[in-house]
């Protein structure tokens, strides 16, 4: 995970990967993606692709709820405004006595910080101990995840769970794909994988919810080569081959992430057009890296 690539490097777990590009790489990557790939000054992983997080909903459920979600960052919904209209897309959908979700996870509750944490950062001011989450040298959390405004959004986050019961506290596999969920919060791949697996489900997206600074995550997995690796050349090539042009269009064929590459990401039709150029809207403008 990208947001993980400075503690191996720091723990001396993998090797610098400086040799592998070219200034004109380095100036086509990601200006955010080098950073979280960059460690006492040299590159430890290889910028491949990279993620925000949308909304995707269930576009039949809203029409015949009649709630129109936002089309537009600008327009993004706060989470007490997601819950409310949300609520009201569930309980039109369960008007026939099937049982349905206002949002689901990848999993349920969701692992991981990449999708609570955004909730939290959220309710501080930017810049604020609570956007940041964390120390700037990474070893405090301590007024950062515990101000009163990070407590204020804890609450937020269960109320989602517990008060509203929106989302289920164990898993129920492929909810968002079946029908059992009005709402998945997901990474912008999944647009792919529900275009194949579910092929009759009319999906949309929206952009993530938030309190008082819209901010999602940009980041995901970077290619990185074990300090232990008895093949450390070989690896390197295929790192290397990843986050070159035809390394992602490669991947592209299989999945809609968003490339590392700012000429890719400028050139790929799929990202031009709604409804994934709403995470390319949102990587220009509200995405910030995991800390």
């Amino acid at each position: 995970d990208s947001s993980g690539v400075i503690s191996y490097a720091y723990n001396e777990a993998i090797v610098p990967l400086d040799d592998q590009f070219t200034p004109a790489d380095v100036s086509d990557f990601l200006p955010s993606l080098v950073e979280q790939a960059t460690y006492d000054g040299q590159m430890y992983a290889a910028p491949f692709f990279i993620s925000t997080q949308g909304v995707f909903y269930n576009a039949d459920m809203f029409e015949a709820a009649g709630i129109e979600a936002p089309a537009s960052v600008e327009d993004a919904w706060t989470w007490p405004e997601f819950v409310e209209n949300v609520s009201q897309v569930k309980e039109n959908a369960e008007s026939d006595g099937s049982e349905v979700w206002g949002l689901v996870y990848l999993s349920n509750p969701p692992g991981g910080t990449s999708w609570s944490l955004p909730v939290i950062r959220s309710n501080g001011e930017l810049g604020s101990n609570t956007f940041m989450a964390l120390s700037p040298d990474g070893t405090e959390v301590s007024g950062y995840l515990d101000t009163p405004e990070a407590m204020e959004a804890y609450q937020v986050w269960q109320d989602l769970y517990v008060k509203h019961g929106l989302a289920p506290q164990a898993n129920v596999p492929d909810a968002f794909g079946t029908g059992q969920a009005a709402t998945m919060i997901s990474f912008s791949a999944w647009g792919g994988v529900l275009d194949r697996v579910f092929p009759d489900l009319n999906w949309d997206l929206m952009p993530i919810p938030y309190l008082e600074t819209h901010i999602v995550h940009a980041s995901h997995f970077m290619p990185t080569v074990a300090a232990k690796s008895k093949n450390q050349e070989q690896a390197k090539d295929f790192a290397r081959f990843l986050s070159s042009r035809d390394g992602f269009l490669a991947y592209f064929e299989v999945t809609s992430d968003m490339p590392a590459r700012v000429s890719l990401l400028n050139e790929l039709e799929a990202f031009q057009q709604h409804p994934l150029s709403l995470f390319k809207d949102e990587l220009l403008t509200v995405a910030y890296p995991a800390p």
